[in-house]
């Protein structure tokens, strides 16, 4: 069962989606996989910060709370 930090958490994440798509920040094209393997925080060589947004910290957000693993510290 789905704890109601999780559905608050869920209803951020779909939030900060339905204001990107709004503003027209969404894309529909992934970054290559290289851009994604940037070491750099936030992959700011390589992404525009909604491209990781989108791309890195939605799905591993999403990721975390349908596997039901404890979520970071920092």
């Amino acid at each position: 069962m789905i704890d109601q930090q999780s559905v608050e958490i869920i209803d951020a994440l779909n939030q900060l989606e339905v204001g990107l798509r709004d503003l027209g920040l969404w894309s529909d094209e992934r970054p290559t996989a290289e851009a994604l393997a940037s070491t750099l925080p936030f992959c700011y060589d390589t992404l525009e910060l909604e491209q990781w947004l989108q791309f890195v910290f939605l799905g591993r957000m999403r990721e975390i709370l349908e596997q039901g693993d404890r979520l970071p510290d920092s």
